[in-house]
This record gives C-alpha cells, structure tokens and sequence, in this order.
C-alpha cells in the first residue's frame, strides 16, 4: 500500500511537472493599444483650463491644480522657499478660516486638501464624497486662492526645513543621492541642492506672500476633476465658484536651462557609521521627448532594470558584490535627467562592485544583445507603463500631466509602439551615442578608509566636503579698541565669579541636573550628569522615561548609546556636542587664553565670543554683579537662548543652578542639583560603556 502511495504521488508530480509551463516558454499576447478615455476640456471664463473625466464605480470625487511655478524659479539665495510655501499654504489655514477650523471642516467630511510645490510645478489636491463635493470644492478654492500665511505655521515650516538641512547626512544613500546630482547639475545652480540654514534665514513670510501672488492667477492654472460627477453640473459649479478670481499677472518666466558640468571622476565623502557603501555612477541623461528615448529606455533595462538584468546577474547573482544594482536612463519632461548606476556593496568590495558595473557598461556598448533578452526587457518596459493609466484617476493625471509639459495626448500610445520597433542594433547604436564612460561621474559614501585607496585603481579620487554650513551670527565690527574692551570685561566676570586662578585651577567637574525637556509638545522629565574634562572630553548620562542616553566625545570621535543600540558620535549629533564643549561655562570664562578665540566688546552688558571664522556666541552679563546672565547661539541652523540664573558658590566659584533654554519657540528648564569639581575624572573611565 506504501509503495502505491509512493507511486501514485511520483505520477502526480510526473503530470504537474508537465502541465505547469516553464516561464522562459510562456507566450505573451502582443499589448493592445491603450485606449485613453474620454476628458470633457474647456477653458473658464477668467482663463483656467479645465479636464474633467466621469468615473461612476465608487461615490467620490477628487481634483487638482497645477500651477506653472516651482522651486527652479526661487531665487538661489532663498533657496527653500517654494518649500515652505507649499508646506503653509495649506498648513497655515485661509483668509476665512484658521488652520485648525480648515482642519475641523475636512475632517468631519472625511475629505483633504493638500499643497506641495516640485520643481516644475505648483500642486493644490483634493478628494472627498460625493455628497460633499460642494463643500469641499469651496475650500480648496480659498486654500488655492486665499492661504492665510499664518505667522506661527510660518516659523514652525522654517524649523522643521532647518531640521531637514541638519538631518541630512545621517544616511548614506540620501548623502550619494544629493552630491552625485549636485556634481552633474551644479550644486549653485537651479538644479543643485542649493539649499542651506543661510538660505532658509533669507525667506520671509512675505517672500510666501509674494511667489503665491505672482504665479497663482487662472491663466497659469491647470485643473481636473474625476468621480462619480455629471460634467455639466460640475462645470456649472466651477464657473460660478471662480467667477471671482479675475487676478491677471504676467505669463510666468522660462524655466532655466540646464548647463553641463564638467565633473567627470571619483568622488568619495566619508560615512563612518555607514556598514555598506552607497555608490553612483552616471552622467547626464536626457528628456522624455527625445527621439530615442524609448530605444535608451530598453537599453537601461537590459543594463540594470530588474532580477534578469545584465548587472543583477553579473554584480550581485554572480559575483556577491552587491546588496542591490539597478540602473535607470532618467528622462524628464522638460530637462535632461541622468543615467544612473546605483548601489549597494560592503566597504572592502567597493572597487570591486564598480568595477565590475563598468564591465557591464562596456559590454553593452560593443556587443549585440540577444533576441530573448532584447524581447523580454521590451515587454517589460512596455507593460510596466501602461500601469500609469490602470485607473481613470492616473489616466486623468497623466493625460493633464502630458497637456501641462506640451506633450501629445496619445504619448503613451506613441512610446509603445517605438519600444516594440527596438532592435538589438537599435541598442548597440545608443549605447554608443549616449553613453559615455569618459564622462562619468562616479560618488561613494561609506567608510572610505576601507575603499579610497582601492579606487585610484579607476581614476584620481576626489574627497567632498559634506559639512553643513552653520549661519553664522551678525557680530559687532571688530577693531582693536573692541577686542581689547572685551578682554578687559571678561577678565572682570571671572574675577566676579571667583578669579581666574580658580577658574584655571578646576580641570574637571560632575554636574547632576533635573530638566523638563518639551518632546513634540509634551513635557518630559529627564535625570542627567554630564562629566567634563580638560581640555574638551565630555560625557552626558540622560535618564529618559523609554531608557537611558549615553552620549561620550574625547574631542575628536565619540559614541552614542540608546536603547536601541550603539553608533558612532557623528553627523549633527557630534556638532551638538562640539558646541556644546564650545559654551561650556568654564570653557566661556577661559577664553582670553584660548589661541584662536577673539572677546569682542559689542557693548555694555554684552560681548562676542567666537573661534576663528565659528559662528559667534553672544555672551551677555549683568553690569553690576558682572555675572553671566544668558547665551544667545545657534544650533542646528536655529537661534537658541540660554539664561543663567540663581548662583551658588561651590568651592569658592559662582556657579549657576539653574538654566533655561529657548529654541523654536520651544522652553526646556533645567535645575542643577550638584556640582562637584576635580573629582579626579579620567578619560576611561568616562568612555566606559556600561
């Protein structure tokens, strides 16, 4: 009975092994043409056109804008701006309703509406039922036509863009991403990352104000609306809604042109945290219009386009190099994008895994690809852009996209069928043409200490310069009188807090503090000791409600230790640190004797201190005690206050007990429950781990 069984389930995998085909003989029907839905278009008296799709499956309804402006055309010097104003445009409420009533309205409706701006566009959206399109309608035209501006929304999008710029080389891929397109576009100009603290101190509410006003006015309006509508009503609504919004302005400037940049080479930027390697390798690419686009599209897919790519198989399958490799020929509407080669590789196999991509690449210029391969990679290309058009709201959106860069409807029709004419000459012939080796821009990030000597075996290697600019304060104008008042006051605040000698004289300190941290609005009660050591070693153990920080710095490297885990002092993390050193009490009162650093006499009350070219520290004092009264500074691109408050002596030195901190609007109180100084501190002991 055993071996019947064991028969019969042999035939049966026999006769499942023969029914179920092997994918390499599976047969594909050729891809119909797509045939593009029906869109009511007409233009409103006050010069808005208008696309309008009816879509009956479900009872919604949704919507769009699309304004011809973007961050291209923000001046370099507020670079940001179209940023932030796309943030409190619907962030900071209307003229007739505040942020939170707009928010109140919507969400009793279980409906949105959202602002963005791109870099070619300017976007106003919504969706909602049916039943509330009316409403809805009237708010996304006062959001689109009226935004509030709200003062507070204002500063708040400016903290969070200040959060953004100080967060930004904490991953290695967003660090690749950024400076390899700032190499091929250049970083100063409209389409670099231009994008600084600087900059964004340099825009004002106003400057909101101003760019909304020049480019939102209906003759540089687009919009559609799709659902469950009738397109006679729903014109009838839009014509009496924006009757009223007559506003006419000059048609808006040319967006600028693209300048090739000359930065052919290797470039490496150092992420000692980072275990992998994050690679780029590419150049200029070109745009969707492009005669041979749909032949470069191909191409890039045999390349690097998926799991069956030349460069998945060789770089990865093969050889182990890589955790993923992709490549892609970007192609924008209007502007040339780039080709890419894109990866991922341990640090030591670095040269390797590029190497190996450059392999690739020179094969594909001097070698025909198979029918099979050249086949398959056609009907993917072929089949995974007809997703854009799987439902009338993407249909719609593309079809108003195409209408928007000037492109012919059909388009999508048009590329399918130059992809299905590709010929594997046709992919030698671009391969050729476009793709030039010569002027790569090759970018790794990673722990370059274990790669950098291994790529000069590919070209001369270039380290970039990845640190964040930090605003620099408006000081006093320096002169000899000046430096030399300062000195003169602050050697009278030390002799106030206790004499220079004792000051000198301490040469490390515990101090034990309580503080009420404010944590994304709610108040959170923190223990903590920060040990310090001269010159500039420092340690802080921080008793969170979700676990305890250990932060240590010796002056050069450090860590940082979370419940989570344990990682490298770098990145902001460390420059919070340094500043930190930079302010210390002690250290602030020592500065006549520091090298480098100058005492500026601002005026009475008030000195300057600053390193070299640093940022400046205000250091304010009471004139009659002499004794410190508060810090103004900046951190993490924001302004930041910190007052000094109830002295008490410890070892014959005025010390402060407590310490109120200001930064983005936001108050942290500290109060200092201990001082102990020359405890006998040493560096291991401080960098221990436990």
């Amino acid at each position: 009975m055993r071996k019947l069984t064991t028969i019969s389930l042999m035939f049966a995998s026999l006769t499942m092994a023969q029914m179920v085909p092997v994918y390499k003989t599976l047969k594909y029907p050729p891809l119909k043409a797509l045939q593009l839905p029906k869109v009511e278009q007409f233009t409103l008296p006050n010069g808005m056109r208008v696309l309008i799709l009816e879509n009956h499956e479900l009872p919604l309804a949704s919507g769009s804008m699309l304004v011809r402006t973007g961050n291209l055309l923000e001046p370099i010097e507020k670079s940001g701006l179209g940023g932030i104003m796309g943030t409190v445009m619907r962030s900071g409420g209307t003229k007739k309703l505040s942020a939170d009533e707009l928010n109140t309205r919507l969400e009793s409706m279980a409906a949105s509406v959202e602002t963005g701006v791109s870099d070619e566009f300017a976007r106003v959206g919504f969706n909602c039922l049916k039943e509330n399109l009316d409403e809805v309608l009237a708010l996304f035209k006062d959001v689109a036509t009226q935004p509030a501006f709200n003062q507070d929304k204002f500063d708040l999008a400016q903290t969070q863009a200040r959060s953004s710029i100080s967060r930004r080389n904490d991953d290695a891929s967003s660090i690749v991403q950024r400076e390899f397109d700032n190499l091929i576009y250049g970083k100063d100009t409209a389409y670099g990352d231009s994008t600084e603290y600087s900059t964004i101190a340099n825009v004002k509410r106003a400057d909101l104000v101003a760019f909304h006003e020049r480019y939102f006015f209906p003759a540089n309006v687009m919009m559609s609306v799709q659902g469950d509508i009738d397109t006679a009503g729903v014109k009838a609504k839009l014509t009496a809604l924006f009757a009223d919004w007559t506003v006419q302005r000059p048609a808006p400037p040319a967006f600028p042109p693209i300048t090739k940049q000359k930065s052919a080479g290797v470039y490496i930027a150092d992420k000692s945290d980072s275990e992998q390697t994050f690679f780029k390798i590419g150049q200029l690419g070109g745009k969707r219009s492009d005669k041979d686009f749909p032949t470069l599209d191909v191409m890039s897919d045999i390349l690097g386009g998926g799991f069956s790519s030349r460069l998945f198989q060789k770089v990865r399958s093969d050889s182990g190099l890589a955790y993923s490799i992709s490549s892609d020929w970007g192609a924008g509407y209007l502007h040339e994008g780039t080709f890419v080669i894109q990866g991922s590789t341990n640090a030591e196999t670095t040269e390797q895994a590029i190497a190996t991509s450059l392999k690739e690449v020179k094969r594909i210029r001097e070698e025909l690809v198979g029918p099979a391969e050249l086949e398959s990679a056609k009907q993917r290309v072929a089949n995974s852009f007809v997703f854009n058009f799987d439902s009338p709201a993407k249909t719609l959106s593309r079809m108003m996209t195409y209408q928007y860069y000037g492109y012919p409807a059909d388009f999508i029709n048009q590329y399918k069928d130059s992809v299905q004419k590709v010929s594997a000459a046709d992919i030698l012939r671009v391969a050729k043409d476009f793709i030039k080796p010569e002027d790569f821009t090759i970018v790794a990030v990673g722990q370059t200490e274990k790669f950098a000597a291994k790529l000069k075996a590919i070209g001369e290697v270039k380290t970039l310069d990845i640190t964040i600019p930090q605003p620099k304060a408006e000081a006093a104008k320096a002169s000899a009188a000046s430096l030399a008042a300062g000195k003169t006051a602050l050697d009278k605040i030390a002799a106030a807090v206790g004499g220079k000698a004792r000051i000198a004289a301490v040469n490390d300190y515990v101090q034990s503090l309580t503080s009420e941290l404010n944590m994304g609005g709610n108040k959170v009660n923190v223990k903590q000791v920060n040990k310090w050591l001269k010159p500039m070693v420092f340690r802080q153990d921080s008793e969170f409600p979700f676990g305890k920080i250990v932060a240590f710095f010796d002056g050069e490297k450090g860590f940082l230790k979370t419940p989570q885990g344990e990682q490298p002092l770098v990145g902001p993390f460390a420059a919070q640190v340094r500043g930190q050193l930079q302010r210390d009490y002690f250290a602030l009162l020592q500065s006549n004797e520091m090298a480098g650093r100058s005492v500026n006499f601002a005026k009475e009350g008030e000195l300057e201190i600053k390193d070299g070219d640093g940022p400046v520290i205000r250091y304010f004092y009471d004139t009659t005690s002499m004794l410190p009264t508060k810090l103004l500074f900046a951190e993490s691109g924001a302004s930041a206050e910190m007052a000094l408050g109830d002295f008490k002596e410890v070892g014959g030195l005025k010390l402060p007990m407590q310490l109120k901190i200001t930064q983005n609007g936001q108050v942290s109180t500290q109060t200092v429950t201990d001082w102990k100084l020359n405890t006998g501190l040493t560096i291991a002991a401080m960098s221990s781990k436990d």
